[in-house]
């Protein structure tokens, strides 16, 4: 499978419920997910995952399969991550960057595409943004360049302006902080 054609599976750009019913078998879709099953937010987003694909034609145990494994920590991902690549799915996605390098330290052909990863290039996940290489791409939870361009539509909008104040809120998955404004 080309990295357009998985892109298009997961991301569900373009792909017409006929196309999907010509389908030859079942459709195998990996998830591996950086929490625990009791997380209702991500409960949620595997629910709204499901019902988009369906919406495009893909419905769990007619022409897809749907496995999804949970864990917690490097040796827990690494477990789930083998596991989920002996059952041979045609792609993986994987939430967070834990469960991305988990499953590239285990494979490098099935197809992998990654969801909120901030720095891909970075963690060393892709090449580049724009030739990813290897068996893994994915969607950005966050572009650096675009704070800079924000910057500069404000020194546009403002020339007079010499300091900007920026309240950056970050909520991932299980474990939620804060920082109070005393502290900043």
């Amino acid at each position: 499978m080309r990295r357009r054609e998985f892109i298009t599976l997961v991301g569900g750009a373009a792909i017409s419920p006929l196309a999907a019913r010509a389908q030859q078998g079942p459709r195998h879709v990996g998830v591996l997910v950086d929490g625990v099953e009791t997380d209702a937010e991500m409960a949620a987003r595997l629910a709204t995952f499901q019902n988009a694909l369906k919406g495009l034609g893909w419905t769990p145990g007619t022409n897809l399969r749907i496995d999804v494994r949970f864990g917690v920590g490097d040796d827990s991902l690494r477990e789930k991550a083998k596991e989920l690549v002996g059952l041979t799915p045609d792609i993986v996605l994987a939430m967070a960057p834990p469960s991305v390098i988990a499953l590239r330290k285990i494979t490098h052909s099935i197809p992998i595409v990654f969801a909120a990863v901030t720095d891909p290039v970075g963690l060393g996940i892709v090449q580049s943004l724009s030739h990813p290489g290897g068996n893994a791409t994915g969607f950005l939870s966050a572009e650096f360049g675009f704070g800079g361009k924000l910057l500069e539509v404000l020194k546009e909008i403002s020339p007079a302006l010499r300091k900007v104040i920026v309240l950056q809120i970050w909520i991932t998955g299980v474990a939620r902080r804060s920082t109070p404004l005393s502290k900043l």
